[in-house]
């Protein structure tokens, strides 16, 4: 499927979003760890509910060598306390890879956003770089000589070449993104072409996103599976008032005789095991209030974030619908004024600069409107 994929997109200029998230998925790097860090720890649930290896031991007593063989057998309770802190660990760092997973997903949909952004900056440059050519070629064809025809054409070189200068920048910036976005799929591609993003139109409640949030979030699910931790670290540690046992088969190096014994281990003083309790009792409630600090903390980027999202779509609805159709209709119409001769050529050239500064900021409004709902996805776990 991967070599597929790949292929597909080696065949072809454009390069879907959804083909780079599958990609990074699959190869970046710091997942791959991640992945690696949770099955290390998966591996050891089953050894967990298991006694120690059998001990071989030489003990050599008053007129008595033995040579012994036993096994230290813990009370069922601790390995079972033990098994289900395992659990606990392996399900925090499948959470922590879920939440690695999300948040390089969302910087692979920023530099995808900001790569298509700076493409349609060069597209846009590219279009008035043309209109202004068409508007010199109209000059010379208009005045063959005079004072007029040369203000003009100057007028006009100028703005060109400041176009030619922000296109230089743009692709330079592209080439930056390019190599950004190479080191998160750990994969050379080349320049592509994006495709057309377009914003979702299901309007967000922020009721709803905390819900899902609270139900999603992996970094919540990594705090509450520390908890649970925390909470079997302080059982095991009262756990260990009571005694383990360690039945042994002693053999006389001198007699052969064979003889059963039976070893407890148990603490004469209990202060050390007192503070231990006391440790991991203080633990416990450290990782309750932080699990609290993070979800307050988390819901309260959130709400930040769907206000936010709220104010950009706005702004980019206001250049959508009403900025962007009047400065082109005003571009249009000193365009034609100046060609009549109603308007003079400085007119026109603001008029041009106030039409590309209205189509940059519109696909600006667009691109920030689309990072900042990825962000949003990243907190709540998930696509909207």
């Amino acid at each position: 499927m991967y070599i597929l994929i790949l292929i597909s997109f080696l065949s072809s200029d454009t390069f879907k979003l959804k083909e780079a998230i599958n990609l990074v998925v699959k190869r970046n790097l710091e997942i791959k760890s991640y992945y690696e860090n949770f099955r290390e720890v998966n591996s050891k649930f089953l050894s967990s509910f298991l006694p120690q290896n059998p001990r071989i031991t030489y003990r050599e007593m008053f007129m008595e060598e033995n040579l012994g063989i036993g096994v230290e057998i813990k009370i069922p309770t601790k390995l079972l306390t033990k098994g289900l802190m395992v659990k606990d660990e392996s399900k925090r760092n499948f959470y922590l890879y879920n939440a690695k997973i999300l948040e390089i997903i969302r910087m692979v949909k920023e530099i995808y956003y900001d790569y298509f952004l700076f493409s349609k900056k060069t597209q846009v440059a590219k279009e008035i770089i043309d209109l202004l050519e068409n508007m010199k070629e109209f000059i010379k064809s208009k005045y063959k000589t005079g004072v007029d025809m040369f203000r003009d054409y100057l007028s006009i070189e100028v703005e060109i070449e400041k176009m030619k200068n922000n296109f230089k920048i743009f692709e330079a910036e592209k080439k930056n993104l390019l190599f950004s976005l190479n080191s998160l799929l750990n994969l050379e591609i080349n320049e592509f072409i994006p495709e057309e993003v377009e914003l979702d139109k299901k309007e967000l409640n922020i009721d709803s996103l905390i819900k899902i949030f609270e139900e999603r979030n992996p970094i919540l699910k990594v705090y509450e599976n520390e908890v649970k931790m925390k909470n079997k670290e302080k059982i095991m540690a009262i756990q260990d008032l009571f005694p383990d046992i360690m039945p042994e088969i002693l053999l006389n190096t001198q007699t052969g005789e064979k003889k059963f014994a039976l070893s407890l281990e148990i603490p004469i003083f209990f202060l050390h095991e007192i503070g231990k309790i006391k440790e991991k009792s203080a633990s416990f409630k450290k990782s309750k209030f932080e699990e609290m600090n993070i979800k307050v903390k988390l819901k309260e980027e959130l709400k930040g974030l769907y206000y936010d999202y709220l104010a950009k779509l706005e702004k980019y609805k206001l250049y959508k619908e009403i900025v962007l159709p009047k400065q082109e209709a005003i571009l249009k119409r000193s365009e034609a004024g100046y060609i009549t001769g109603e308007l003079d050529i400085l007119i026109y050239i603001e008029s041009e600069k106030m039409f590309y500064e209205a189509k940059i900021e519109y696909f600006e409004s667009l691109v920030e409107v689309l990072k900042t709902s990825s962000k949003i996805e990243e907190i709540i776990g998930g696509e909207l």
